[in-house]
């Protein structure tokens, strides 16, 4: 019900304040403390390179809640010399795709992108607070998955024939980081993946935005880069599976290989008082080569 009444203020806020998009968010039941978690009882650091946020960025937030997340893309034709069908005419367009905001222990956001738009798209995620009384630290997980343990893995991001030995190493830390792929390699983060977050003082800044470059850029060739929903379900660790040749997927032999975009409100000793997971879907549009839907490489 709290949801609900949310949405429905977040709704009519945003026509009068901001024209967001109104979209589809649920509730689920997730672990507070999770086993990548850094809390050990010792003050939290905030990192000291953290991305400034966009001018007025606290207009975002409607409510004062302790967290919550603006979902945006940035397209320029500057990039590409044909734009894809659609795009045209369109230089550095700004898209808003949404906000998620909630004052519960966990909360589930869905944000659901135009495919074409979302492959060509820069993808600039902004957290903040309206509590900082409360939400004294935040701390952003960016998405990424291990795509292989293949002794000759070939990656869909690289040229045919460069291999990548990616059965050296037993956790997230020693592998590889041509065996991952995710947003959280263009995130800012330092060495991925032995860095897997960042943390930032809200008593320094109320927010922070993280942009991520498209997957056309990156020529990470597939929208599994950003998108992180697969099988139409809930966020979460999917079945393992082989795709594009094998050139990608998700391995899921080894835990902790798979992380969902996650925005926490922490307190000064790293308790998680509050987190948003977002769940981004690339939705099937009209545009692309054979003007059918479904034409950019993504999770089934």
């Amino acid at each position: 019900m709290k949801n609900t009444i949310l949405r429905k203020l977040l709704f009519i806020n945003a026509l009068v304040f901001l024209s967001f998009p109104q979209f589809g968010c649920e509730d689920q039941e997730l672990a507070v403390e999770d086993a990548n978690s850094e809390k050990d009882g010792s003050l939290i650091e905030p990192d000291a390179d953290i991305p400034p946020p966009p001018p007025a960025a606290e207009s975002f937030g409607l409510l004062p809640y302790p967290i919550w997340v603006a979902v945006e893309s940035v397209y320029s034709n500057k990039i590409i010399q044909t734009p894809p069908a659609g795009l045209e005419n369109v230089d550095a367009e700004i898209s808003n795709h949404g906000i998620c905001q909630t004052s519960d222990a966990s909360y589930v956001c869905d944000v659901d992108i135009p495919e074409t738009q979302l492959f060509y798209s820069d993808l600039k995620l902004t957290v903040g607070t309206m509590a900082d009384s409360e939400c004294e630290l935040i701390r952003f997980r960016p998405y990424y998955y291990l795509a292989s343990r293949a002794l000759d893995f070939n990656p869909l991001w690289r040229r045919e024939g460069e291999i990548t030995d990616c059965s050296l190493g037993d956790s997230i830390f020693t592998i590889n980081s041509q065996c991952f792929s995710g947003s959280a390699l263009d995130s800012g983060l330092g060495a991925f993946p032995a860095s897997t977050n960042k943390v930032f003082s809200t008593q320094i800044q109320k927010a922070a935005r993280f942009t991520i470059r498209s997957s056309f850029e990156q020529g990470r060739n597939s929208n599994r880069w950003t998108a992180n929903k697969h099988g139409g379900v809930s966020p979460g660790e999917p079945a393992p599976s082989s795709l594009s040749s094998g050139r990608d997927g998700y391995d899921g032999s080894i835990p902790l290989t798979w992380q969902d975009y996650q925005f926490e409100c922490l307190n000064r000793f790293g308790d998680v008082l509050n987190r948003i997971t977002l769940a981004i879907t690339d939705v099937h549009d009209p545009f692309g080569s054979t003007g059918a839907g479904g034409n950019i490489d993504g999770w089934p």
